[in-house]
């Protein structure tokens, strides 16, 4: 049956962060921890916000008087005490909510038991009245009622507890000072307890939305954080991996350096080779020109003996001959 519900009540993306907050349906509380960052977070955004409400319902409260003064003309001094009482502790509220500690930390059970005592204001005014028709006064009531669900930022049980205490001190104060017949009392009953449901449900679904959009930006916040860790993370890496090109860049640089230097050392050494080969050349084409004026000079000899030789042999056949 609930399920059902919920897939008529939520569409399938609210659906999901529905159950992710896993939040208890009748306190509409977190399961853990974060239930006591939801408490900051409300108190954060809904100072400034009661502080309007609680300013602007004090006016009207106190300006009901004009009412007091058409209608209870007798009474209407009375009445004024009694709203200026009311007013005060409001007043004083309103000053010290975000600065005393004790009203930070208990806001919620001291707006509470300023409603509760709005609303005892005006269940006395009814009671000290003794015009017939007083018991209409109780509309003041569901004024009190729409302030306390909607305009004092109090949470769904606060809201609730407040608001049926509140229909019980009423109900209490007519069995108990009027003679008023069933059919009247059960008319005003069912009247104000139909506001309490109206305003329970409005609250529920106020506070409903509140937590989710406390939920919705923690899950932001978690976003921001994981992606802010991610740009560290990278940040770091890209400096790593810069530091090691920048290494290995320097590493190259010196060995860029030193192949330079090898390749002026090898070109020296090659101009120095070419140098002493230049010279071994001159000097085996200078003995070698020695070689050859030596082979003339001893070919040239041989064939000088030779001629010798014939010479002597033609002269010694003509001596022979004779």
């Amino acid at each position: 049956m609930a399920n059902s519900i919920k897939k008529i009540i939520f569409s399938g993306a609210v659906k999901g962060i529905h159950n992710e907050m896993n939040l208890n349906p009748f306190t509409l509380k977190f399961p853990d921890e974060t239930e006591s960052e939801y408490k900051k977070y409300h108190f954060l955004y809904s100072v400034d916000f009661v502080r309007v409400a609680l300013l602007f319902s004090m006016v009207f409260y106190l300006l009901f008087n004009i009412l007091d003064y058409v209608v209870f003309t007798e009474n209407q001094l009375l009445f004024l005490l009694v709203r200026i009482g009311i007013c005060i502790p409001a007043a004083i509220i309103i000053l010290g909510i975000s600065k005393d500690s004790f009203l930070k930390r208990n806001w919620q059970a001291v707006l509470s038991i300023m409603v509760i005592i709005a609303a005892a204001g005006i269940i006395l005014m009814i009671i000290l009245s003794n015009k017939i028709f007083q018991h209409g006064y109780y509309a003041g009531l569901i004024l009190v009622l729409i302030f306390n669900y909607f305009f004092c930022r109090l949470s769904f049980i606060w809201a609730s507890a407040t608001g049926w205490i509140l229909f019980s001190i009423y109900l209490i104060a007519e069995l108990l000072f009027f003679d008023i017949s069933f059919e009247i009392l059960f008319m005003y009953a069912f009247f104000l307890g139909s506001a309490n449901f109206f305003g329970m449900a409005g609250s529920y679904f106020f506070e409903y939305q509140m937590r989710r959009e406390f939920y919705t930006i923690q899950l932001l916040e978690k976003e921001k954080q994981s992606v802010e860790d991610l740009n560290k993370n990278l940040e770091i890496k890209v400096a790593d991996r810069t530091a090691a090109l920048e290494k290995i860049n320097a590493e190259l640089s010196e060995k860029n350096k030193s192949l330079i230097a090898a390749k002026k050392e090898l070109s020296e050494h090659k101009t120095g080779l070419e140098k002493i080969v230049e010279k071994r050349t001159n000097e085996l084409q200078e003995k070698i020109s020695e070689l050859e004026n030596y082979n003339q000079l001893f070919v040239g000899r041989e064939f000088r003996i030779k001629e010798l030789k014939d010479k002597i042999h033609e002269l010694e056949m003509q001596l022979n001959n004779k």
